[in-house]
């Protein structure tokens, strides 16, 4: 018997072909492949036709799971990650567990993709007023609630402190720290800092807001 005898009817006929994806894995492919586009082109620019190609179809077939580049975009910004899953550690020193927060917080803001997907954000608000929002809101005001839990734990401990709330304190120690960094990097250049130059940042940012205190020192606290 020969080699080819041995061959079932469809061998050569599955050769080269793509491992079939489910729907899921399908749209998280499109997904993907138009997040390169529409952070590399901005959305005006950007083509259903180039996406198609990104993602390695026809365009006959990206139809099939988004019928026009709004619900794409749409898709891709509600399932990008804008706040790190890394913010929820914990450290039992809530001093600590501030300074490591916001170092996930600034790299992770400052890293070029999550700069790029903030200038589109900012590009298409008037486009997409609602879903505009819905970033911030997952971005700015979740990340601030998970500095404001962390401050709420200072605070138990330092009861004879009066701050005003956690989340108003919060939003300005946020503020303190990201400061006119963001806004360059935003608008200009991004230059990578070194982990030295943020803890240092930090530091001073977390000073300038709680009067008297020492941030990098061990004999005070916040």
């Amino acid at each position: 018997m020969s080699i080819h005898e041995n061959e079932t009817p469809n061998a050569h006929s599955r050769l080269g072909r793509p491992p079939v994806l489910s729907e899921a894995a399908r749209c998280a492919q499109i997904v993907a492949a138009a997040e390169a586009v529409f952070l590399s082109n901005g959305f005006s620019a950007a083509t259903m036709k180039e996406i198609a190609k990104a993602a390695g179809m026809s365009k006959r077939t990206l139809y099939k799971y988004f019928d026009t580049k709004e619900t794409l975009f749409i898709a891709f910004i509600n399932e990008a990650e804008v706040v790190p899953d890394a913010l929820q550690l914990r450290h039992s020193d809530p001093r600590e567990e501030l300074r490591l927060r916001f170092q996930i917080l600034l790299r992770h803001a400052l890293s070029p993709r999550q700069i790029r997907m903030t200038r589109l954000m900012i590009e298409e608000a008037d486009t997409f007023p609602a879903m505009a929002k819905a970033f911030y809101d997952r971005a700015m005001k979740r990340g601030n609630r998970y500095i404001a839990e962390t401050l709420s734990r200072l605070a138990a401990e330092q009861p004879e402190r009066d701050s005003g709330s956690a989340e108003q304190l919060a939003a300005i120690v946020t503020g303190a720290v990201f400061g006119e960094l963001y806004l360059r990097a935003l608008l200009c250049e991004n230059s990578a800092m070194t982990e030295t130059e943020m803890s240092r940042r930090i530091d001073v940012a977390l000073g300038s807001v709680f009067a008297g205190s020492r941030p990098g020192g061990d004999d005070q606290p916040l």
